[in-house]
């Protein structure tokens, strides 16, 4: 049973990675690693320590042995730490210990520390990894170039690595690791820098040319690095704005109404006044306008308070299987308009944790049909997250601090759309939306 109280807990934080939205931290950790060696690693082991200590709630649901097993691993890796190591390390260390018990809540932000990066943008798609260029970039180098080789890898190996250092299930892993490829530390930690510090790569472009370089690991500049975050968020917009549609980045929310259809773009689960009011406001102008049609875009949403739900299902007919879902003994309050028309949830392999949730709760109850990729993990059953840094070394990192396994475990590990939509390389290189058509063949024409 899913009870309102347990819907309001689920505050994530996956996607402030992708917005570059740690740049002070970048900023002071710079500052940190510049400290005297005779106190480094003093320092480092302290801040693991932090760590180790945060991750307390784990502790309390794990049996003893399962305790004891693991302050030995975490008692062996703050002993590595004694010596001055260099920041990549140190995050390794850090990344081990909170991937310890494989929550994808919990978690280092490696991008606040991740100094240095080659000059190229990746993003995983169904296919492969398109590659896309920076304004860094050597010349040749064209959006959608999929990656033949990183250090030597294949993207299926390099895949297959990366369950070292990420948790979740594939397509979390594909989404969430794909961002960070660029990044020196993740280089390191997969063993693809050589002495000389350039990273050989091999991109195939779209007339089958193998395009060969070697990519030196530069100092991240808001071009090169958080720079190239934002690359990304803007880079897949065009794939989140169907039709045209604008999208503001700067906003959790945003929606256009048409007489065809309206769309809700909600990009994190933030439970507000202005939110609750933007979405009635969205039904009364989808019910002025007769749309038959809505889409709530779930796609990039990273997760927060699940009970941002509550807001749609107040405009949604009541049913018997929600009920029973939320365990309510009274119908959850309907609030006209009524929208009775056909409901499409739009999902990508970045839709994490509370938007899984949310997700689920509208298409499993009936209202809706879920459309686009496999959604990002769910939540293993873990909310509620807290967000540290390390008090010396400045590390931020996040920590789920409850466990619902009765509520979200019941969730499976992922969600499988009912109508699939996939981003292809070929969707990348061409700048079309598979969405965009799907859209345009369900209404027959353009909303314009």
């Amino acid at each position: 049973m899913v009870s309102r109280q347990s819907l309001g807990v689920v505050p994530l934080n996956a996607r402030s990675i992708v917005g570059g939205v740690l740049l002070a931290a970048l900023a002071a950790a710079g500052a940190a690693f510049r400290t005297p060696p005779v106190l480094r690693g003093q320092m480092q082991q302290h801040d693991l320590r932090f760590i180790v200590k945060k991750l307390q709630p784990h502790l309390l649901v794990s049996g003893s042995h399962e305790v004891a097993a693991f302050r030995r691993f975490a008692a062996r890796t703050v002993a590595k730490a004694g010596n001055p190591l260099p920041p990549w390390r140190l995050l390794q260390l850090a990344d081990e210990l909170t991937n310890y018990f494989h929550d994808p809540h919990t978690v280092v932000f490696p991008y606040a520390t991740g100094l240095t990066m080659i000059p190229l943008g990746f993003h995983w798609v169904q296919g492969g990894i398109a590659a896309y260029p920076l304004a860094d970039s050597p010349p040749g180098v064209q959006t959608g170039d999929s990656v033949v080789s990183l250090g030597g890898l294949a993207p299926r190996t390099l895949e297959h690595r990366l369950t070292r250092f990420f948790s979740g299930n594939a397509y979390w892993l594909r989404y969430f690791a794909g961002q960070q490829l660029a990044y020196g530390y993740l280089l390191h930690w997969l063993g693809l820098v050589p002495a000389d510090g350039r990273v050989a790569v091999v991109l195939r472009q779209p007339d089958g040319t193998l395009l060969r370089l070697d990519l030196p690991l530069q100092a991240v500049t808001y071009q090169s690095g958080i720079g190239a975050d934002l690359a990304s968020v803007q880079f897949m917009d065009r794939y989140r704005a169907p039709l045209g549609l604008s999208f503001p980045l700067a906003s959790n929310w945003s929606w256009e109404v048409t007489p065809r259809y309206g769309i809700f773009w909600l990009t994190a689960c933030v439970n507000s006044a202005a939110y609750n009011a933007a979405v009635n406001q969205f039904f009364d102008k989808v019910a002025r306008e007769q749309a038959p049609v809505v889409l709530l875009d779930l796609q990039g949403n990273g997760g927060g308070y699940s009970s941002v739900v509550f807001a749609w299902l107040h405009h949604l007919p009541k049913t018997r299987s929600l009920d029973q879902v939320l365990g309510d003994t009274s119908p959850h309050p309907q609030q006209p308009p009524i929208f009775r028309g056909q409901l499409f949830v739009l999902q990508s392999w970045s839709t994490f944790s509370a938007a899984v949730v949310i997700d689920d709760l509208l298409t499993s109850t009936g209202h809706a049909v879920r459309v686009g990729q496999p959604t990002g993990w769910s939540t293993g059953g873990w909310a509620a997250v807290t967000n540290y840094k390390t008090p010396l070394l400045k590390i931020p990192f996040q920590v789920a601090t409850q466990n619902f396994p009765a509520t979200y475990g019941r969730l499976p590990s992922t969600l499988r759309p009912q109508i699939p939509l996939a981003l292809t390389l070929q969707d990348v290189r061409t700048g079309t939306n598979p969405i965009d058509r799907w859209l345009r063949s369900l209404s027959g024409a353009s909303i314009h």
